[in-house]
C-alpha cells in the first residue's frame, strides 16, 4: 500500500517512513486492534468501526531538575569574587 505524504502528495512507497521528494515524516500505519484495519499511527480511532486505539500517555517532564551538590573540595577551587583564586593545596 502506497503512502502519500501529507506535506507534498507525493505517493511513496509502502513502508516508507520519510518522503522521497520532501523527506517529510510520514505517517506508520498500525492494525485496529478490533476490526484489523489499517490505520496511520496518529489516528485516535479506527475510522472503520470506531473502536478507539490506545493512546500513550505524554510523559511528564519535570520543569526543574535538582542541582547536583558539587563535590567535596570543588569551592575551594572556584575564583573569589575579587577574581583571585583559593589555592586548593595551601
Amino acid at each position: 500500500m502506497a503512502t502519500p505524504c501529507p506535506h507534498c502528495c507525493y505517493t511513496n512507497p509502502a513502508g516508507a517512513t520519510t518522503c522521497e521528494r520532501c523527506y517529510a515524516a510520514l505517517d506508520t500505519l498500525l492494525g485496529c486492534s478490533n476490526c484489523g484495519v489499517l490505520l496511520p499511527n496518529s489516528a485516535n480511532f479506527c475510522s472503520q468501526c470506531g473502536f478507539p486505539l490506545a493512546i500513550s500517555p505524554i510523559p511528564r517532564v519535570p520543569t526543574s531538575s535538582p542541582v547536583p551538590k558539587p563535590p567535596e573540595g570543588f569551592e575551594d577551587s572556584q575564583p573569589r569574587g575579587d577574581g583571585s583564586r583559593v589555592d586548593p593545596q595551601g
